[in-house]
């Protein structure tokens, strides 16, 4: 009797190993999901470990055969292996987490901050804070801040962070005066505090320069001459340019002439002539005058005849504007009259032009510099024209060619920029001017990426802000391709006659060399 029973409690070694595993398996899950002890996941794992330890008891002999068995053996060492594989991965989770870096293999570095976003960061020497105040249904927003506030992090531990729900931390977003239902970000350095509602990189690191640096750029736009409407969204308009440098954090003014009185303020200004129509008074010509001969920065963008120039002040500084129009048929924008140049000499040394590659100019005249110098300027060609352009003098006879001894051989400049200060005189800083032959090239219609890029690197230079250059969101593009006329051309008759015209000379050689067969 006693025989029988021991075989038969002996036969249920393999249920009680199972239930033992089994038991212990839910008490190790059960623990890994609450993520702490508590009773439930104990007992389970108590009494797996009793059923086994029984298993064992009931049939001691099974469990040897078990474990020496060469099943056994081999499932040891993939166990083994198991084991090993999940440690390296649990401790490369653990160095990758107190060892934080980031790798970006995007073509674009759609995840990467932009190359001065980082200098910006590390050269921070304050502490910057940002409070992020986002909804309960802002959920996505708040994802992505999160994740471009670490990527600032990483780089600095100056920065710091924090996300709140404003309906349940009232008292915080009533003492950051937060309402409404947008989500907001509050920059804070000091006593310096800044609110960007966006997330674009663009704007957080113009919050963090604004909040460590008390320095605010006025950009004035001078009006009363017939110049482009910054508030005008039409077609035509230059609205979009007002944008761009409002989002780049600049102050955006605009400045009558007529009738000032006093100095115009130097310090912490750029004055822009947007395509004057009509000639500037005598008194405004003295305005800006003195304005550049106190250190002052102008952004003159003039378009041909019949707009107006500044020549008279100009030439003061080493450059003035040809009374031409560029006629450009080989380097063209493809589908455009030839007065529409590209581009085709950029000044990569300089920091206007280094990150520019192909602008376009809608009917532009050419810059030409004095024949003589004041000593301590620097006059800096920008952007020219292919060698096959020309400058039109006389636009009344048709067709135009080029006429050796009236018209202005290329290769031509396009926009160029003048830096420096008088010799003897009682500047404190430097007068800076960029002077383009054409305004159309910002207007809305025609704001290409590089245009745009081309016209903020200039206010960025003019306002002493070369940091500022190169400060962009990274973001996706789509790849914008101008083709001058010949390149077009050739890419026609390429693809209409020559791959064809290939393709069937290249049978009848094959058919010929059949036939001799």
């Amino acid at each position: 009797m006693n025989r029988r029973f021991a075989e038969q409690l002996a036969s249920w070694n393999g249920y009680l190993a199972l239930a033992g595993g089994l038991a212990l398996l839910g008490g190790l899950v059960a623990f890994l999901v609450r993520g702490r002890r508590f009773p439930g996941a104990e007992i389970a794992l108590g009494i797996g470990v009793a059923l086994l330890v029984a298993a064992w008891l009931v049939n001691p002999a099974a469990v040897r055969r078990l474990l020496t068995a060469r099943s056994t053996r081999y499932g040891s060492i993939v166990l083994l292996m198991a084991v090993a594989v999940i440690g390296i991965m649990v401790a490369l989770n653990v160095l990758s987490y107190r060892h934080y870096r980031r790798w970006d293999l995007t073509e674009e570095h759609l995840h990467s901050l932009s190359p001065q976003t980082q200098q910006v960061l590390a050269e921070l020497d304050r502490p910057v804070q940002v409070t992020g105040f986002f909804y309960r249904s802002q959920s996505d927003q708040q994802a992505e801040a999160r994740y471009m506030l670490e990527n600032y992090a990483s780089y600095t531990p100056l920065f710091s962070y924090r996300l709140v729900d404003p309906e349940v931390s009232r008292v915080l977003a009533q003492q950051y005066g937060v309402s409404g239902d947008a989500y907001v970000l509050v920059f804070e350095s000091g006593d310096q505090r800044y609110n960007v509602y966006s997330l674009e990189e663009a704007d957080w690191t113009g919050a963090i320069l604004r909040v460590t640096s008390a320095r605010q750029v006025t950009v004035y736009f001078v009006t009363g001459h017939g110049e482009g409407d910054i508030e005008s969204t039409q077609r035509d308009g230059y609205a979009g340019i007002r944008s761009l440098l409002e989002e780049a954090n600049y102050r955006v003014e605009t400045l009558v002439l007529a009738g000032y009185t006093g100095t115009l303020p130097v310090s912490d200004t750029v004055i822009v002539l947007l395509g004057p129509q009509k000639a500037l008074s005598t008194d405004e010509e003295h305005l800006l005058a003195a304005y550049l001969g106190r250190g002052g920065k102008l952004f003159a963008l003039l378009d041909p005849a019949p707009s107006a120039d500044v020549n008279n002040i100009l030439r003061l500084w080493g450059i003035y504007a040809q009374d031409d129009l560029i006629i450009d048929p080989l380097n063209a924008v493809a589908g455009s009259d030839p007065a529409t140049p590209v581009a085709d000499k950029v000044q990569q040394n300089h920091a206007i032009t280094r990150n520019v590659s192909r602008p376009f100019f809608p009917g532009a005249r050419s810059l030409e510099a004095t024949n003589t110098m004041l000593p301590g300027l620097d006059v800096t060609p920008l952007l020219g024209t292919s060698d096959e352009a020309w400058g039109e003098t006389d636009l009344s006879h048709q067709p135009l060619t080029f006429d050796a001894g009236q018209d202005y051989r290329g290769p031509l400049v396009l926009a160029a920029a003048v830096q420096g200060r008088v010799q003897g005189s009682n500047q404190t800083t430097d007068t800076r001017i960029v002077l383009v032959g054409d305004s159309d090239f910002v207007r809305n219609w025609a704001a290409t990426a590089d245009n745009q890029r081309f016209f903020l690197n200039a206010i960025n230079w003019l306002a002493e802000e070369e940091r500022l250059i190169d400060l962009a969101p990274v973001q996706y593009q789509a790849r914008e391709v101008v083709l001058s006329g010949v390149q077009s051309r050739a890419i026609r008759y390429l693809t209409l006659v020559g791959i064809p015209l290939g393709i069937v000379l290249a049978g009848v050689a094959v058919w010929l060399q059949r036939r001799k067969r």
